[in-house]
């Protein structure tokens, strides 16, 4: 068993955009195909740039506020209880276009 409090995980950028910051609950490694396990929180205005994982799907949990996700080329809005995956090569990004802060939960699983 592992056990971690949230109020003791320290806060890091997200490797696309070191402005927007997470905080990883589970690193790669530590559970068999779980690549990450984290939080992050999107101030207004924050955009992490489109990338892509070939090895993993991603998923995505919006907990407050509203995202807008572009998913090779289309653009899905998401809100407080929406949920996304994103695909194995999937290019993808996430913006914040309102004003107030955007949190999500979201974790990886490898596909090898």
């Amino acid at each position: 068993m592992k056990f971690k409090k949230n109020n003791e995980v320290q806060w890091e950028g997200v490797t696309n955009n070191p402005d927007i910051k997470k905080k990883v609950f589970v690193k790669n490694g530590e559970i068999p195909k779980v690549t990450i396990f984290g939080e992050a929180v999107f101030k207004p205005g924050q955009l992490a740039n489109p990338h892509k994982h070939d090895t993993m799907y991603e998923v995505f949990y919006i907990l407050e506020g509203e995202l807008t996700f572009g998913v090779e080329g289309k653009e899905i809005k998401a809100l407080k209880g929406d949920n996304i995956v994103v695909g194995p090569g999937e290019i993808h990004s996430q913006r914040n276009d309102t004003q107030s802060d955007a949190k999500l939960v979201y974790f990886g699983i490898a596909v090898d």
